[in-house]
């Protein structure tokens, strides 16, 4: 592995994120800035806005620095001083309004940084098609290096919708969490708050996920009405949080399920969550890689996911290590769910197929963008 010591000099990383809220954006630069720093670089991790409960996640030669900036969106002034200030040799910035900042700051700062714009979604969906925001974004991706694209699917939509040139399109997934921070998981007990008093053996299963339109819970919930003709018992636990939470709470009263389906909010900490769930249930509408599949692989816990754009697909391996099923099909769900509850693959193939995304791997393949030159 090369090592972090470039001509005799540290290399200077800075890292660019809105905060440091619970996402899985926010956690895959946190592990990639705690993997570069191991190497020897000098990695600095500054936020547009302020903090979050992730900043305790923070590696060991990591700094923070937060601009608080008042309106994130006039950030790139702030942070084209910083640049000026700093000077670093690579910009690496995640999540597409504050890769347009992030490029408008290393205009004005005149920076001669390497400048790598990473996409964590489908551009399709969080990119305006027309009109000056279109014009803004196109123009900031023209102005990288480097656009990394998690999926190849991803790929193909930066170069179609950012009209981003071919050759300065790089594929690298997002890292899995090393298995050092997973912890004990038999040692956690159940999930903190869960009112869970019956009996053993009923099926448990679990959604990651933001409470927004991506992620389709309208689907999910007509899904586990579904299972539950079978498994009567069956319970739901929801985490996350998101602008549709009061609409999926009166979901689940009206559909009269408030006592098989529990909303646990914003988790730092899953673990616990894992060790509990027999069934992971993702229906997005789209995605820009699924950390939560990685997640449950890592774990050993089957997956049913919609075959959305993009990323599902990509993480199970085509249907090898999950069941892919048609988007917005509650049906398909529920179907392929009872299907994993009645045999349930080796936890072992799961945990296999997760391997594949193991840090070390993934962050050499960025280290070698941050030794490539300009």
């Amino acid at each position: 592995m090369s090592g972090g010591i470039i001509d005799g000099v540290a290399k200077r990383v800075l890292m660019v994120l809105h905060d440091l809220r619970v996402g899985g954006a926010e956690r895959v630069v946190l592990r990639l800035a705690g993997a570069f720093a191991e190497r020897g670089a000098d990695v600095e991790l500054i936020t547009l806005g302020g903090g979050g409960p992730l900043e305790r996640e923070l590696a060991p030669g990591v700094r923070h620095t937060a601009l608080a900036a008042r309106r994130v969106r006039t950030a790139a002034p702030s942070l084209a001083r910083h640049l000026r200030r700093t000077r670093p040799d690579v910009v690496i910035a995640t999540l597409p309004h504050v890769n347009v900042i992030a490029a408008a700051a290393h205009r004005l700062a005149g920076s001669r940084a390497r400048l790598l714009l990473r996409e964590a979604n489908d551009p399709t969906f969080e990119h305006p098609r027309r009109g000056p925001g279109a014009w803004l974004a196109r123009l900031a991706y023209a102005r990288a290096d480097v656009v990394v694209a998690l999926t190849h699917g991803n790929a193909a939509a930066i170069r179609r919708v950012l009209r981003v040139r071919a050759e300065r399109v790089e594929v690298i997934p997002n890292p899995a969490p090393s298995p050092a921070s997973l912890g004990a998981l038999d040692a956690r007990g159940a999930p903190r708050g869960y009112p869970d008093d019956a009996p053993p053996g009923r099926p448990r299963l679990l959604c990651v996920a933001r409470l927004t339109p991506q992620k389709d819970h309208a689907t999910l919930l007509e899904a586990f009405e579904l299972v539950r003709d079978t498994f009567d018992d069956a319970v739901l636990a929801l985490v996350g949080d998101g602008p549709q939470r009061a609409a999926i709470e009166a979901r689940i009263v009206a559909r009269g399920l408030a006592d098989r389906v529990h909303l646990a909010g914003t988790v730092v900490d899953t673990g616990p969550w894992w060790s509990w769930a027999d069934l992971l249930l993702l229906t997005s509408r789209w995605e820009g890689f699924p950390n939560v599949l990685l997640e449950a692989l890592q774990h050993g816990v089957p997956m049913v996911a919609t075959d959305c754009p993009t990323g599902p697909r990509e993480v199970l391996d085509g249907t090898r290590v999950g069941e892919l099923v048609r988007v917005g099909d509650a049906g398909a769900v529920a179907a392929a769910a009872l299907r994993l509850l009645a045999d349930p693959p080796d936890p072992a193939a799961l945990r296999r197929r997760a391997a594949d995304f193991a840090l070390d791997g993934i962050a050499e393949r960025w280290w070698r963008l941050l030794e490539r030159p300009s």
